[in-house]
């Protein structure tokens, strides 16, 4: 809002007639609400040896990087199919076999490659399903024999849903891909949703506190990093394979928000037999007394394992 002060000489002489116009606090600042594709990089990027690849044009690649760099004062890494008009109209799964490709020539340590989706790529049908399993069959066995490589298809059309939805589905995709059953661990799998670096050291702190080990999707606290002195101006994930693959161990699973981790804790329910419950959380209740009461439920049933997700908004992002 807007409020107008009547003009007045200034000390250098300055037009009596000028009006000045005193800006307010009645604006409104609406956070960015863009794509599925986003909230996919930006769970991809809590993953140790991880760089994903959008299958679709370099903006799709360039602006949520811009996006979340700037957010976060960090830089990561993300790669583009780079579709150009001819893959538009006639396919451009070979650009997909490229980018891997080149991506692994690169990058010798990257172990998960992502393949995310775009709204133009979902609209000409390109089967992204189909080149992985051609590329695991081929090129990972023939050129990459011996390496470990985990190629993970994520569709998230842009058309559909949002940056939220799109963290879900990537979250899902990736437990679904890696969980493995084994013996219990003992552990809680904690989701925290579209989080910032400061608000996952807050959560690690506060289960240590109350001693609870936890798998945490996803650790991104490097991204709170100052400049090393080695140079190092990328910022990686440190969520490992190893902790992916015990998620279906764990006694339990906490969403913290239901709309980026419902859909993992729905295969854990299914897929893993493990029994859901859900506590909304109450905007007019500490978010912190949701959580402890959340771990507490868990763990008052060892013998029963358990996936409760902990949910708030749409747009609320995860905070404890």
């Amino acid at each position: 809002m807007m409020r107008r002060i009547a003009g007045k000489p200034d000390d250098r002489g300055g037009d009596p007639s000028m009006v000045i116009w005193e800006k307010g606090e009645g604006g409104t600042i609406n956070p960015i609400f863009t794509c599925q594709p986003a909230g996919a990089q930006y769970a991809s990027i809590g993953i140790k040896d991880c760089i994903g690849i959008v299958h679709g044009g370099q903006g799709c690649v360039m602006f949520v990087r811009l996006l979340i760099s700037q957010h976060l004062k960090e830089s990561f890494e993300i790669a583009s199919s780079s579709v150009h008009e001819d893959g538009a109209v006639f396919g451009a799964l070979d650009r997909v076999e490229q980018a891997v490709d080149v991506l692994l020539m690169r990058y010798p340590h990257v172990k998960v490659v992502p393949i995310i989706t775009t709204c133009s790529t979902e609209v000409i049908g390109d089967d992204v399903d189909g080149v992985a399993r051609k590329l695991n069959e081929g090129l990972l066995q023939e050129k990459y024999a011996g390496r470990e490589v985990h190629l993970i298809p994520v569709h998230t059309p842009s058309f559909v849903g949002s940056m939220v939805s799109g963290y879900d589905v990537a979250v899902r995709d990736f437990v679904k891909h890696f969980a493995t059953r084994g013996e219990p661990n003992g552990k809680l799998n904690l989701i925290t949703g579209w989080a910032n670096p400061g608000d996952i050291k807050a959560l690690k702190h506060l289960l240590a506190e109350m001693e609870i080990e936890a798998t945490v999707l996803f650790e991104i606290e490097t991204f709170d990093s100052p400049l090393m002195p080695d140079g190092n101006s990328v910022s990686h994930g440190s969520t490992t394979i190893a902790d992916l693959q015990v998620t279906a161990n764990a006694l339990g699973a906490i969403a913290l928000n239901r709309y980026e981790g419902d859909q993992a804790a729905k295969y854990l329910e299914f897929a893993r037999k493990l029994p859901s419950r859900y506590a909304v959380t109450d905007r007019r209740r500490p978010h912190t007394d949701h959580l402890r009461r959340a771990v507490a439920d868990v763990r008052a049933t060892p013998h029963r394992r358990r996936a409760t997700a902990v949910g708030r908004t749409d747009l609320t992002e995860s905070r404890a």
